[in-house]
């Protein structure tokens, strides 16, 4: 290549050459078609050094977003995971309640079943529903947390006999009501269907 008054001795292009006419003489003009190129691709290297050495580490700029990726994850985690839990704990005590008011309902028919046959009393017809329950769900239930309404609706024709089920008549209309208040059957500590009751009816007719 031809000398003119600058050199690129630290990266060495080789674009081009110095055999055009211009340079038969040994003394370039303007840039000729080699050197001119050979300094536009030096120029951009020597600032991709200057950058380089500028710039900092591509390790620390990737430690700090981690480290500042890692406080926001715990943000959102302490915003998001009470609620969550909420959530999934108001899911599964709804879940139980309506187990436990399908297991009322049935200790309910199955005390309207009892009351219709001849031979039953209240109190047997009481006993029987609380039983059923205590057993059927599976936790410790006192009988006084239940409560059993019976109503004995004379037909036509019958006499009043008082909601006394030992003396209903054929065709008397016998209902029964069972209530259960679901804080004390509730698994999980909270407010969740507090005051709440799980009440479960059934009528059939006296035999």
């Amino acid at each position: 290549m031809c000398d003119i008054g600058f050199h690129f001795v630290w990266q060495k292009v080789s674009v081009g050459s110095c055999e055009d006419n211009m340079c038969n003489s040994g003394i370039c003009g303007p840039l000729c078609r080699g050197c001119h190129e050979t300094a536009s691709a030096t120029v951009p290297a020597i600032d991709q050094i200057h950058s380089k050495r500028q710039s900092p580490s591509v390790m620390k700029i990737w430690r700090k977003e981690k480290h500042a990726r890692r406080g926001t994850a715990m943000v959102e985690m302490a915003l998001v995971l009470p609620l969550f839990l909420t959530l999934i704990l108001g899911m599964i005590e709804f879940g139980r309640a309506m187990m436990i008011a399908n297991l009322v309902t049935n200790a309910a028919r199955e005390g309207a079943r009892m009351a219709v046959l001849d031979g039953s009393s209240n109190t047997t017809v009481t006993d029987g529903i609380k039983t059923f329950l205590q057993s059927a769900i599976g936790v410790t239930v006192l009988s006084s947390d239940i409560g059993v309404t019976i109503t004995v609706t004379p037909a036509a024709g019958n006499p009043n006999v008082g909601n006394v089920i030992a003396s209903a008549k054929s065709r008397d209309l016998i209902a029964v009501n069972v209530a259960l208040p679901f804080n004390k059957i509730a698994l999980i500590p909270g407010n969740y269907l507090n005051g709440q009751s799980l009440v479960g009816k059934s009528a059939m007719r006296h035999e």
